[in-house]
């Protein structure tokens, strides 16, 4: 039985953090004018605001995260979100060829919970006897390989490899397709060869 993982796509940035990359890390969030001055009163409202969310989020002390704890646990949560709904995603697809659930590795944030920033599931992708149920099989691992909204490179190979024995599996039911009417062609032939025979012995 052939097991393949199916993993979500981590950004090429993230080194061991695993977090999305963000945009001027660790400078202070607020809107830079034509002058490039930042609107500190802007910068300092959207602080508050995201203290606020955090606290909503039911972080235990929003009031002690500096700016770049705050920018990391908006990282970290999005990255939470983003794996676990591509291996769901995976899982909805992938039926009864799905092996197990869904696999995480975390990391601990500044508020001191841990946030999905990777994850696997793996799927089976090996024949069956039957070809024909081998193209449904390879069907059902093609749609759950790419059934994420963005699929990683390790997804997009198990959906080509899918593909590759899909497509062996139709050649093979071509074949046996083809063999079968040969054989039902030569059984035909031979019937009528035996009605010509019996004819001309009751002539005789």
């Amino acid at each position: 039985m052939n097991i393949m993982k199916i993993l979500p796509q981590v950004p090429s940035n993230i080194h061991q953090s695993y977090a999305p990359p963000v945009k001027n890390e660790g400078s202070t969030p607020g809107v830079t004018d034509e002058k490039g001055q930042k609107d500190t009163s802007l910068a300092q409202e959207d602080q508050a605001s995201s203290k606020r969310d955090i606290y909503s989020q039911g972080a235990s002390t929003p009031n002690d995260l500096t700016s770049q704890e705050l920018q990391e646990l908006f990282r970290l949560k999005k990255r939470d979100q983003e794996v676990k709904q591509h291996e769901m995603a995976h899982i909805a697809a992938g039926g009864p060829y799905v092996r197990g659930g869904a696999h995480f590795e975390y990391k601990t944030g500044p508020d001191g919970r841990r946030y999905a920033v990777a994850g696997e599931v793996s799927i089976d992708t090996s024949e069956e006897k039957d070809p024909r149920a081998t193209l449904e099989k390879m069907r059902t691992v093609q749609r759950a390989a790419l059934a994420p909204a963005h699929p990683s490179q390790q997804d997009r190979r198990v959906a080509a490899q899918a593909a590759a024995k899909a497509i062996q599996a139709m050649v093979e039911i071509m074949k046996e397709a083809e063999e079968n009417k040969v054989r039902q062609g030569a059984n035909q032939s031979g019937e009528r060869g035996t009605g010509e025979n019996r004819g001309l012995d009751i002539v005789v």
